[in-house]
């Protein structure tokens, strides 16, 4: 008889880990009772019983992770958008998690770029030049 903890079989968690992205998250408590109002990886791993850097490392699980990444946008772009959930919190989690950037921000990165470059050596036709298809691409 082997000692110590027994193996888990990862496998037969997948279809425990798919019904909670699908739904069951939404009537999931926390210890103390608190009511789960975002789905989460570590509230996955929590409900499955297993840390959330297994959930990271094994394989059998990286489809419920997108499908939960999905979930998570979605959930917070329609509740942004109605009000539902805090404006702020909402535009954080879209930028740090999911790639969302204001289109004011990615233009002055641009225009950042653009200024950034070192003219010192150019005649001032070429400076012209460049400041006046520098403006014609911020479309000013």
């Amino acid at each position: 008889m082997a000692a110590g903890r027994p193996q888990l079989n990862y496998g037969e968690l997948v279809p425990k880990a798919e019904a909670y992205v699908a739904g069951e998250w939404a009537n999931e408590q926390l210890p103390g009772g608190f009511k789960i109002v975002y789905p989460m990886v570590q509230n996955l791993a929590w409900h499955l019983g297993i840390s959330k850097e297994t959930l990271y490392a094994r394989a059998e699980f990286s489809d419920v992770l997108s499908k939960l990444k999905e979930l998570q946008e979605n959930l917070l772009a329609n509740n942004g958008l109605s009000g539902t959930t805090n404006p702020l919190i909402t535009k954080m989690l879209l930028s740090a998690k999911h790639g969302y950037v204001e289109k004011t921000a990615a233009a002055n990165e641009n225009l950042n770029t653009n200024l950034n470059q070192d003219v010192s050596d150019l005649d001032e036709d070429a400076i012209k030049a460049k400041l006046a298809a520098l403006r014609q691409s911020q479309g000013a």
